[in-house]
């Protein structure tokens, strides 16, 4: 279960963003450019391009450049209004939130760390940390901004916790075909084949599925007991980790079926967030939720102009021709202007 929180403040694309140091000089490295004095360096920008993908909404393109220097200023200005009123996210309220998001990554793929993961990305823990740091900042200057109680977050907790976190679930190394497909044979072959050698049975799964997504992933899928076909159940969820259950018949909808076998791999249990990670992300749901009503767009149009106001300072041109970009576009659309007061009763319109 995952919560963004929606960019209001931000004038490109909606996102999380990242920073990397608030301490001016930010090691001795040169400043790429500033933002009310917050340095941010060139590596740190260039980092930030090399890990993002960018959404493209409508299917409209956005420049990476653009992207990435507009996420670096709003978290900078979200980080400075965070301090400026009191709510600045602590060390400890950071580290919840990235235990929460490890445990679940690690508990939804068994067997894989998340720290493996991030490496293979590119990512640095201390990067992932810099963006939910921003996240939380930006969370708890407009809880701050709209009254929002922490009473409420719990309570709001109370309704849905039993939905956060992961179901009991079935980890399942799948061989599927089509009815009466060439494949059949072949896989029945190489099932026999592979006895009780977890290798052998992965093997087959990688060159004989007949789903391609299953071939890719070399038939491995968790999945959650419940969403086990009925028909399957009583096979599937009492058969012991190691068991090779088939030939059977997986329905897929619509009265189509595939054929296959199915190796047991591992039996997952029920995992529930400890409750203060649980709140901590029901919280940013909520604030999520209320940023975007009506009532609150005196808030978001607060915080633009702030933006827009920023002192950004830069010795690449380059920098400051994007930056003059953004704002010059977030102008044009009118972003960060007073919410127009509602027109007396009885006016044209009412």
């Amino acid at each position: 279960m995952k919560f963004r929180i929606p960019r209001s403040h931000a004038m490109v694309v909606t996102g999380a963003g990242a920073l990397a140091s608030l301490v001016a000089g930010c090691g001795g490295e040169k400043a790429f450019f500033t933002v009310n004095g917050q340095v941010v360096t060139r590596d740190e920008f260039i980092r930030k391009m090399e890990r993002q993908q960018i959404p493209l909404p409508n299917g409209v393109a956005v420049g990476t450049e653009p992207y990435v220097l507009d996420q670096l200023v709003s978290n900078r200005i979200m980080l400075e209004e965070a301090a400026k009123v009191g709510v600045m996210p602590t060390e400890e309220d950071v580290d919840r939130l990235y235990t929460a998001q490890k445990d679940i990554y690690e508990n939804r793929t068994p067997g894989k760390k998340y720290d493996d993961f991030l490496a293979t990305q590119g990512v640095a823990p201390d990067e992932i940390k810099a963006d939910l740091r921003g996240q939380l900042a930006e969370a708890n200057v407009y809880a701050k901004l709209m009254g929002a109680s922490e009473d409420t977050f719990k309570a709001e907790y109370e309704k849905v916790k039993d939905k956060i976190g992961l179901p009991a679930r079935t980890q399942m190394r799948l061989i599927l075909v089509p009815p009466k497909s060439p494949l059949f044979d072949k896989a029945k072959a190489a099932v026999a084949a592979a006895g009780g050698d977890a290798a052998k049975f992965e093997q087959a799964a990688a060159d004989l599925n007949g789903v391609a997504q299953l071939r890719t992933a070399k038939g491995l899928q968790v999945v959650p007991n419940a969403d086990v076909p009925p028909s399957l159940q009583a096979k599937l969820l009492q058969a012991a980790e190691g068991t090779v259950v088939g030939p059977l018949t997986w329905p897929i909808g619509q009265g189509q079926n595939l054929e296959g076998w199915v190796r047991i791999e591992k039996k997952l249990p029920a995992f529930n967030l400890p409750p203060e990670q649980a709140i901590a992300i029901v919280r940013i749901g909520v604030i999520q939720q209320r940023a975007l009503l009506p009532e609150n767009q005196k808030f978001r149009s607060e915080i633009m102009k702030r933006k827009l106001d920023v002192k950004f300072e830069s010795s690449d041109e380059s920098a400051i021709a994007v930056w003059k970009g953004i704002r010059d576009q977030a102008l044009e659309a009118g972003l960060g202007q007073a919410t127009p007061a509602a027109p007396p009763a009885g006016a044209p319109g009412n």
